[in-house]
């Protein structure tokens, strides 16, 4: 219940001690869950510490911290191909382009995980 509808219930100019039982109640209860809500929200918080917050719960974490991994490759393989291109093409030619036969298999490989189908069938 939102404050729109306390307000409905209460009805203009109405106090919380004119309403019925189960008026009160209804509002009661709602701030009881309300709090409750809140209260765990904030163990929760608490408990995950600020890497959870960061990488997400348990069973989505590999996936966060996965594609997090390919973000950086693949940002950093890019900053890195034009550094090197835009200074000198003819003598970081190769070097550029050995870099990208390391860095090339990684993130495929990354992505061959993110992406890969599970098979439970044996689990």
């Amino acid at each position: 219940m939102n404050n729109f509808e306390i307000n409905n219930v209460i009805g203009s100019g109405g106090t919380f001690s004119n309403l019925s039982e189960k008026n009160k109640g209804k509002i009661l209860d709602n701030i009881g869950q309300q709090t409750k809500d809140d209260s765990a929200i904030k163990k929760q918080k608490v408990s995950q510490g600020w890497l959870g917050r960061l990488f997400g719960s348990k069973s989505n974490s590999i996936y966060n911290v996965t594609c997090l991994f390919l973000l950086i490759c693949i940002g950093g393989a890019f900053v890195y191909t034009a550094f090197m291109l835009y200074f000198n093409y003819e003598k970081t030619h190769n070097q550029v382009i050995d870099f990208w036969k390391i860095i090339s298999p990684l993130i495929t490989l990354a992505l061959g995980y993110l992406f890969g189908v599970k098979n439970d069938k044996n689990a």
